[in-house]
């Protein structure tokens, strides 16, 4: 109910359970033209409903103020007979003024919503009001029949029961805005402990990648030094059959040569 969203622009009744048939079925209004019901509409607006609020009381105030300036307006008084007769145009065109506006006002919501205005107990409080102190105006009664207004605060009720609903949506508006932020941080601390998970079990992956890898190294590093130990043996063994070979040749050759040597003699 704030910056004028017409908290009030609906069905006459709608709003407090006063617009229901016996059969507990929403009275809808029948269709209506287009300028009626936009007009109904801004009647029934935020703003308007505080301006009607606000108009309440001071029609009271400046009524019973003109009761007792009519009735002592010829009596002697400090205060000089031409601004006491000024004060009091000044008092009853502002009562004239409300008393126009109140009857422009239910006017306008009985052609916007028709029969369905006469469902409202509220708005038939207002007609009665209204109509009786027009009719007074008018008939020229006194400024007595103008009391009877304190019984129309109920609108003063219902403005603030607006409010009331207005700030509960918001609240409630912001409480979910907040329990979609918690489930949102919730959301996110999962999808942070799953990251935070995945880099875990990938650091220890290449923990032990790496520790593969320098058992490799080292079984590498191991074979290549056997490999060089073998090839050392390897090449001895053939060095040393190789020495033995020549030995037994060179004891073959003086054999023969000793051989030959007996022979000749």
């Amino acid at each position: 109910g704030e910056g004028g969203d017409g908290v009030f622009c609906q069905p006459v009744g709608e709003e407090d359970g006063l617009g229901k048939d016996g059969g507990g079925k929403s009275s809808n209004p029948p269709p209506v033209p287009t300028l009626p019901t936009n007009s109904g509409k801004l009647m029934e607006l935020y703003e308007v409903q505080l301006l009607v609020c606000i108009l309440l009381p001071l029609d009271l105030l400046f009524s019973t103020v003109e009761m007792i300036m009519s009735y002592n307006v010829t009596s002697v008084s400090i205060v000089p007979l031409s601004a006491q007769v000024g004060t009091l145009r000044v008092v009853q065109s502002f009562t004239g003024f409300t008393l126009f506006f109140f009857i422009l006002e239910l006017l306008v919501l009985l052609l916007t919503y028709r029969s369905t205005f006469f469902l409202h107990i509220g708005y038939l409080v207002d007609l009665f009001v209204v109509g009786s102190c027009a009719f007074a105006e008018f008939d020229g009664w006194g400024k007595e029949i103008r009391v009877l207004g304190f019984v129309r605060f109920w609108r003063v009720v219902r403005l603030v029961n607006s409010i009331m609903r207005g700030v509960r949506s918001e609240h409630d508006d912001t409480k979910e805005v907040l329990r979609r932020s918690q489930v949102r941080v919730k959301e996110v601390g999962v999808e942070k402990a799953l990251v935070e998970e995945g880099l875990r079990r990938e650091k220890e992956a290449r923990r032990r990648v790496e520790a593969m890898l320098r058992g490799y190294k080292d079984e590498v590093e191991t074979l290549s030094e056997a490999l060089k130990i073998a090839a050392v043996d390897v090449a001895e063994a053939a060095q040393m059959q190789m020495m033995a070979e020549e030995e037994e040749e060179e004891e073959a050759r003086i054999k023969m040569e000793r051989g030959e040597e007996v022979e000749g003699e």
